[in-house]
C-alpha cells in the first residue's frame, strides 16, 4: 500500500513536470529598484527618451546644482519642454558627495514647468532626503499650482530657518496671512522686504494679504505663492505670457477659471512642450460652445486666429464631421484653420491638435494649398520627413494659385539645418553664460550626458534671444547628450519663429482658396465663441 502511493505520487509528479516543460516559461517580472534619493529617482524608460543611467557619472553636483537653478520656467519652444521632461525624468546615480538639496532642486525646476504629478511621483518613490527645504518647498509649490493651499502650509512648517531661504520665507508669510496671523505674516514679509526679497508683484499681491487686504486689482502673478493668494482672495487670474508654464497649466487645469482664460493658458503650456497633445485636446474638445458656434468654427478661427475659443470651435467643428463621406470637407476645414495661424504658439497648438485629422488625410487627393498646410503642420510638430510627403501630394495635386509660398523654402532649410537669421549678431550675456560655457566643455570633455543636457536647457532662454554663445552652448550640450533629435526639432521650430517673427503674415494664396468669399454688399460679420449658457435653475 505505501509502494503504491509513492508509485502514484511518482507517476503524478512525472506528469506534472511534463506538463511544464511543455508550457512556455514564464516571462520574467520586471523589478524596478527604488533610488537611493530624490535626484537619482526617475520615472522614464528608454524608449520613452530617458538617457542612460550613467548620465551624471563624472558630475560635479555643485555645477548641477547652479545648472538646475537657470533652467527655464518658461520653455522657449515645444522641443526645450521636451528636453526638460527627458533630463529630468530620466533616471542616474546621483555625483558622489551630493547631498539631498539636489533632489529638491530637481523636484524645484520639475513644478516650475508645471510636471508636477511627475515630481510627485518622483518624491513617494525615493528613499531619503524628504526634509530637504528645497524639497519641501518644492512640494508646497505643487500644492498651491493645484488649488491645495492647506497641504502647502503643512509642508511649510517643517520647513527649517525660512528667514534664511527668501521663497521659504515668503512661503511662510502667505500662509500666516491665509490663517489670519496678520502680525506674523507682516512681519515675515516685511523682513523679506528689507532684505530685498520682495518683487513688485510680491508687494501687490502678498503686501495686501499681510494687512487684512486684497491683492492689487489686475495683478499677474508670476510664481506659485502669488497665484495661490490671487485665489486665496477669490480673484480672477490673469497670466502673461511670460508666466512660468507651472502656472499656465495651473490655470488651463482649474476648473474654476474661465474657459477663454484655460484655452489661452492650455495653447501656450503647449507651445512650452509641457502639456501634451492628448491634454490639449480634452481641454479644447470640453469647451461648453453654442451649437451655432461649432457650426461656424473654422470661419471664426480664420477671422479670430488669436482666440483660442475660436480654435476650440474649429477643432470641435472638425469632429462632428468624422464620417468618410465628410473627408473632403475636413480636409478643407482643417487646412484652413492651420493657414490661418498668424504666430508659432497658435500654429503649434493648432498643429497638436489636428494632428490625428491630418495622419488621416494620408493618401487622399488633396490641392496644393491644403497639402502644404498639412506640410506646415508636421514641421511644426518636428516632423519633417512627414512635412516633404505632403509637399510632394502637393505638387501631384496640381499647381496652387496666387502668390508664391515660401513654405517648400522652409521645409528645404528645415531638412539641411540652416540656422534662422535670428542668431546672428553679438553676444549679450557673455557674463551670465560663463559658469554655462565651463559647464558645456567639461561635459564634453568628460561626456557627461546630463551635464550636457542641462547645460543646453540652462542656454535655451539666452538662445532663443539670439545670443550666438548661448546658441553654440546650446547645441554642444544637445549633442553631447545625444540629443540631435531635439537639435533638428529645435532648428524646425526656429524658423517657424522666425518666419511669423519677420513679417505680419498676410493671407496666403491657400487661405483665399480655403475661405468662402463675402456676401455681396459686405463683409461677414465677425462672429464672436459664446460660452454655452448655464441651465436655468
Amino acid at each position: 500500500m505505501f509502494k503504491s502511493a509513492i508509485t502514484l505520487t511518482t507517476t503524478a509528479a512525472s506528469f506534472a513536470a511534463l506538463a511544464f516543460a511543455q508550457t512556455a516559461p514564464l516571462a520574467p517580472v520586471e523589478q524596478t529598484v527604488l533610488a537611493r534619493d530624490v535626484f537619482a529617482t526617475g520615472l522614464l524608460d528608454r524608449d520613452a527618451g530617458a538617457l542612460g543611467s550613467d548620465l551624471w557619472r563624472g558630475a560635479d553636483g555643485r555645477v548641477l546644482a547652479v545648472l538646475l537653478a537657470a533652467a527655464p520656467a518658461r520653455p522657449a519652444s515645444p522641443s526645450i519642454g521636451v528636453l526638460a521632461r527627458r533630463v529630468l525624468l530620466s533616471a542616474g546615480d546621483a555625483p558622489q558627495g551630493a547631498d539631498a538639496s539636489l533632489g529638491g532642486a530637481k523636484l524645484a525646476a520639475l513644478v516650475r514647468l508645471g510636471f508636477i504629478d511627475e515630481a510627485r511621483e518622483i518624491e513617494s518613490l525615493a528613499i531619503g532626503g524628504k526634509s530637504d527645504a528645497g524639497l519641501l518647498e518644492a512640494l508646497a509649490s505643487a500644492d498651491l499650482l493645484s488649488g491645495d493651499a492647506a497641504a502647502a502650509c503643512t509642508k511649510v512648517q517643517r520647513i527649517q530657518a525660512p528667514r534664511d531661504n527668501p521663497y521659504g520665507a515668503k512661503l511662510r508669510g502667505f500662509c500666516y496671512a491665509i490663517a489670519g496671523e496678520l502680525d506674523a505674516a507682516d512681519l515675515a514679509l516685511g523682513l523679506l522686504r528689507e532684505r530685498g526679497g520682495l518683487t513688485t508683484a510680491d508687494e501687490a499681491i502678498l503686501l495686501p494679504m499681510a494687512s487684512g487686504g486684497k491683492p492689487k486689482p489686475g495683478s499677474e502673478p508670476v510664481d506659485a505663492v502669488q497665484y495661490a493668494a490671487l485665489r486665496a482672495a477669490g480673484m480672477s487670474v490673469s497670466l502673461s505670457s511670460g508666466a512660468d508654464a507651472g502656472l499656465h497649466k495651473a490655470v488651463a487645469e482649474d476648473a474654476t477659471a474661465p474657459w477663454p482664460q484655460r484655452l489661452l493658458a492650455a495653447k501656450r503650456a503647449s507651445a512650452m512642450g509641457v502639456m501634451s497633445a492628448a491634454q490639449l485636446k480634452e481641454l479644447f474638445g470640453a469647451a461648453p460652445l453654442e451649437v451655432a458656434m461649432v457650426a461656424g468654427g473654422a470661419l471664426a478661427f480664420r477671422q479670430s486666429p488669436d482666440d483660442p475659443m475660436a480654435l476650440a470651435a474649429a477643432f470641435q467643428q472638425a469632429k462632428t464631421k468624422s464620417a468618410p463621406e465628410f473627408a473632403r470637407d475636413r480636409a478643407g476645414l482643417v487646412a484652413g484653420a492651420i493657414s490661418a495661424a498668424r504666430d508659432f504658439e497658435t500654429l503649434f497648438a493648432a498643429s497638436a491638435l489636428f494632428a490625428e485629422e491630418v495622419r488621416g488625410f494620408d493618401g487622399m487627393l488633396v490641392s496644393a494649398g491644403e497639402a502644404e498646410a498639412f506640410a506646415l503642420a508636421r514641421l511644426a510638430l518636428g516632423d519633417v520627413t512627414g512635412a516633404e510627403k505632403w509637399l510632394t501630394a502637393g505638387a501631384a495635386g496640381g499647381a496652387g494659385a496666387g502668390a508664391p509660398s515660401d513654405i517648400p523654402a522652409l521645409i528645404a532649410a528645415a531638412k539641411s539645418g540652416a540656422r534662422p537669421a535670428g542668431i546672428q549678431g553679438e553676444a549679450s550675456a557673455i557674463r551670465g553664460l560663463a559658469t554655462f560655457v565651463d559647464a558645456a566643455i567639461e561635459a564634453a570633455a568628460e561626456r557627461i550626458a546630463g551635464q550636457g543636457a542641462l547645460t543646453a536647457l540652462a542656454a535655451s532662454g539666452a538662445a532663443a534671444a539670439g545670443d550666438p554663445v548661448a546658441e553654440v552652448l546650446l547645441s554642444r550640450g544637445l549633442e553631447t547628450a545625444g540629443l540631435q533629435d531635439l537639435a533638428r526639432r529645435r532648428g524646425a521650430e526656429r524658423l517657424l519663429q522666425d518666419r511669423y517673427a519677420r513679417f505680419e503674415p498676410a493671407p496666403s494664396a491657400s487661405d483665399a482658396a480655403l475661405s468662402p468669399p463675402p456676401p455681396p454688399g459686405g463683409d461677414l460679420k465677425k462672429p464672436t465663441p459664446r460660452v454655452k449658457p448655464a441651465p436655468s435653475r
